[in-house]
């Protein structure tokens, strides 16, 4: 996934913006209490402006993993965000095999569980589910054409 939640408020209904989305689907905790999951694959420059959302949020943003790989070309440097009215953490830090890891979880968390729960996301062979759902939110390639027009009831 090329993308980053956008935890501001504002609406997730129709028209909303794929980020805004994402951030909603997080909103929304798993029914069993683990975290969910999702690969990131993008890049670096949405992340600050996650980081100050994150921290300027009144509202729980749901406990997510998100492991990805470091670029050659993109420095990258750790973090651990906290908002203290939520009660939850935003971390950013570096893990087995060159891979990132950006978590979102309680600030105060069953250490064991989590190093488990984030270990099994970063080995997981996600070319290999059958129980998955991709999604891939690159539009780059749609655009208007001098032909497209409204005269399409004809």
């Amino acid at each position: 996934m090329d993308l980053l939640p956008e935890f501001s408020v504002g609406d997730t209904t129709a028209g909303a913006s794929s980020a805004k989305v994402l951030a909603n689907w997080l909103h929304n905790p798993r029914g069993d209490g683990l975290p969910k999951v999702f690969i990131y694959a993008g890049r670096w420059k949405g992340m600050e402006a996650l980081k100050s959302e994150f921290s300027n949020s009144s509202l729980k943003t749901g406990n997510f993993i998100a492991p990805f790989s470091r670029s050659s070309f993109e420095t990258i440097a750790p973090f651990d965000v906290k908002n203290n009215v939520t009660g939850e953490r935003l971390v950013l830090r570096g893990r087995k095999n060159g891979k990132l890891l950006l978590v979102c979880c309680p600030i105060e968390r069953d250490e064991v569980k989590w190093d488990e729960w984030e270990n099994e996301a970063i080995d997981w062979d996600w070319g290999r589910q059958c129980n998955r759902l991709h999604i891939d939110f690159k539009d780059n390639d749609i655009r208007a054409t001098e032909d497209s027009s409204d005269d399409d009831d004809e």
